[in-house]
């Protein structure tokens, strides 16, 4: 998915507007060819009371309170569809932003951080405001917003007429999460502790865990009214009966590699043996979604045999010895240490964003490139290259690696509309 951070050194820009909003960013990069990147087309609903959520094409979303008092955002999603998201507050009141809250650090959530709310109050969780601008050996990115205020207790704030909980819920997706509950309104966004639909995906680098989600899970049960709308950053708007039934597939889905681990199987024969087929059979998980990633995830916590990525001794070689030497050491221990790393695909697929979001295109292309050759046969390793070459102007090679991720999933909407805005078609085209 399209995961561009910000950058730097853009004397002037011009937007050439398709039809549904959706168009092409043309930036002139001083010493650089053309590059081409898609703009996000961002819509907007009306929630309740003051809240309204900014939705772009991706699935990603914003939740925004306007009133008398301001405008909150809580979670500022992608830079790249910042200037639109302003150009929606606008139209719906806003005259500036006056409080960003991060539910955690990944760039999907705090990339607009830098570009929309310049001069707003940042909130994020305490470990959230310590990881927002690093990653492994990598070096630090200022170039989104860093947190003003923590909260790392339950924090009450007064905005637009309603009595608005910050929640810190650690341990469960990561360790710096937050849900941000609206009393009044009765709506708490949840960020990417649930994915709507989805399976969920944890992340044991920055303290995530899946037992400690069901966990957190229960917990929000517990804390939250029966009549909450629950909003996540992903996926569709649950009621609380809802996000009951996904605590439940949660709990569901442990207890049947559990099973497994105790019938003696290792982790091969479980993801042979698919324990999670029965909620992919009832229709709950997204059409095509990698379920080995979350098995693998349970796997490694139950029998804590979880592995450190292998971005940290990739990024390390990077940054000392460079790009070449970093693609060296990835495949020297995929052959000789392959049980001791995890080269899970999402795994260089985040290397990859980082890379983007600190303007280190030719290295991202190179990872991204690596993680195809490792994965050719996921759509995603295919999307996040495409989305590199655009970045770098590689328009004919961009087209190619959308062209491979659609024949592989021709249900992927962001590739679709990426191919359409690469070769200049317009809708009706």
């Amino acid at each position: 998915m399209v995961n561009f951070g910000p950058r730097k050194g853009i004397p002037m820009h011009r937007v050439i507007r398709a039809r549904a909003e959706i168009f092409l960013l043309v930036m002139i990069h001083t010493g650089s060819p053309f590059a081409q990147q898609a703009v996000l087309a961002v819509g907007s609903r009306h929630l309740v009371d003051s809240l309204h959520v900014l939705k772009s094409h991706d699935g990603t979303k914003r939740l925004v309170s306007i009133g008398d008092d301001g405008t909150m955002i809580v979670d500022n999603g992608h830079a790249i569809t910042a200037s639109e998201a302003g150009e929606k507050l606008a139209r719906l009141g806003s005259e500036a932003v006056n409080i960003i809250i991060n539910t955690q650090g990944d760039i999907a959530h705090v990339g607009g951080d830098g570009v929309i709310g310049k001069d707003a109050v940042i909130i994020s969780h305490p470990a959230t405001r310590v990881r927002v601008t690093t990653y492994f050996s990598l070096p630090e990115s200022l170039q989104v917003g860093i947190p003003n205020l923590t909260a790392g207790t339950e924090t009450k704030l007064f905005f637009n007429r309603d009595v608005i909980r910050v929640l810190p819920f650690a341990g469960g997706l990561t360790d710096g999460d937050l849900v941000i509950h609206f009393t009044r309104a009765r709506v708490a966004y949840v960020g990417d502790l649930v994915l709507g639909e989805s399976f969920p995906s944890v992340d044991p680098e920055r303290g995530g865990d899946p037992e400690g989600l069901a966990r957190v899970l229960d917990e929000l049960i517990r804390v939250l009214p029966d009549d909450t709308v629950v909003v996540p950053a992903h996926g569709k708007d649950l009621t609380m009966t809802g996000l009951r039934h996904y605590q439940e597939m949660v709990e569901g889905s442990i207890a049947a590699v559990k099973k497994e681990i105790d019938d003696g199987h290792d982790l091969e024969a479980i993801l042979e043996a698919q324990p999670l087929a029965p909620w992919l059979e009832s229709g709950f998980a997204m059409p095509g979604l990698n379920t080995n990633a979350w098995t693998t995830q349970i796997f490694g916590s139950l029998t804590d045999s979880k592995k450190t990525s292998i971005c940290a001794p990739v990024s390390q070689a990077l940054v000392e010895l460079g790009i070449e030497a970093a693609v060296l050491i990835y495949r020297r221990l995929k052959v000789g240490e392959a049980d001791v790393w995890n080269f899970a695909e999402d795994q260089l697929n985040t290397l990859g964003y980082q890379l983007l979001q600190r303007s280190m295109i030719e290295e991202a292309i190179e990872v991204f490139q690596l993680n195809v050759e490792s994965y050719p046969e996921r759509p995603n390793t295919h999307d996040s290259l495409g989305e590199a070459f655009a970045e770098a102007g590689e328009i004919d090679l961009a087209i190619a690696s959308y062209e491979r991720c659609l024949e592989l999933a021709p249900y992927n909407a962001n590739a679709a509309i990426m191919l359409k805005l690469l070769r200049g078609e317009s809708e009706q085209e």
